[in-house]
């Protein structure tokens, strides 16, 4: 089982945004009280692939939303087993402090340099 830290976390949710089979689009999100959304298959390995993530930037920070649901295909193999209001308590007190603690002023530049170019601006 990995061993997690800030700095690891924050790396493997770049890497998962960074993936060629990533996409991001921007927009409203229809579910009650959700600002961002994201779908993903899990190959026969049990790896994350057809990453698909929704945000509505009038409603959240697009690094935050990104974060709170690259944390979802990062952490899944971990949460198994954990109900659905259990793992978004989880993963939400994670992205806080990550994005307390581990976000330094260079991290902000390289995702909002990332999340431009997967969204084509």
């Amino acid at each position: 089982m990995a061993k997690w830290n800030r700095k690891s976390l924050l790396r493997a949710c770049e890497e998962v945004l960074n993936r060629s089979d990533c996409t991001i689009e921007l927009g409203g999100v229809t579910e009650a009280k959700t600002t961002a959304w994201g779908k993903y298959d899990m190959n026969p390995a049990g790896e994350p692939s057809n990453i698909r993530f929704r945000l509505d930037p009038s409603k959240s920070s697009l690094i935050e939303g990104l974060l709170h649901e690259a944390l979802h295909v990062v952490l899944d193999r971990y949460l198994v087993g954990f109900s659905e209001g259990l793992e978004e308590v989880v993963i939400r007190a994670i992205e806080e402090d990550l994005w307390k603690k581990g976000f330094s002023p260079g991290d902000v530049k390289r995702w909002r340099a990332l999340i431009e170019r997967k969204i084509g601006k």
